[in-house]
């Protein structure tokens, strides 16, 4: 009973994968101390395990450049997705400057005055609308 325990136990025993704070890691590091038999199956396991670890390569150069290569989307597009939110905010930014230049280009190539500027775009008389008593206000400023 207690070598098909350990044999059951083994590979994670050899993994580190066998808590501490249990009596099993202990249990099993004194059965392989006095059980030739289970330390044995336990040296084959450390021999299969570092035979694979040297068998394993790691992945060639020209490999590796062919799956990035096949991977690889639009750049342009993938940096677009990812800054959407700074990009949204710089356009807006553009278009509000570049609408304050033209509304000035415009207002300054015509010289006109507020006054003719609001009438002409929303057919705003200042004069009818407020008090003249309020236009005076307006004029000493």
């Amino acid at each position: 009973m207690d070598c098909n325990y350990v044999i059951d136990n083994l590979y994670d025993f050899l993994n580190n994968e066998i808590d501490e704070d249990t009596n099993t890691k202990k249990f099993i590091e004194n059965h392989l101390h006095s059980c030739q038999i289970c330390k044995k199956e336990m040296e084959i396991l450390v021999s299969i395990k570092s035979r694979l670890k040297d068998a394993m390569q790691s992945p060639s150069p020209e490999l590796l450049r062919k799956i990035k290569k096949s991977t690889k989307t639009n750049s342009w597009l993938n940096y677009i997705l990812q800054h959407k939110k700074a990009l949204t905010l710089y356009a807006t930014f553009i278009l509000i400057v570049v609408g304050i230049l033209l509304f000035s280009i415009t207002f300054n190539k015509n010289q006109n005055s507020i006054d003719e500027f609001l009438y002409d775009i929303y057919n705003i008389n200042i004069e009818e609308n407020y008090p003249n008593d309020y236009l005076s206000i307006l004029n000493n400023d």
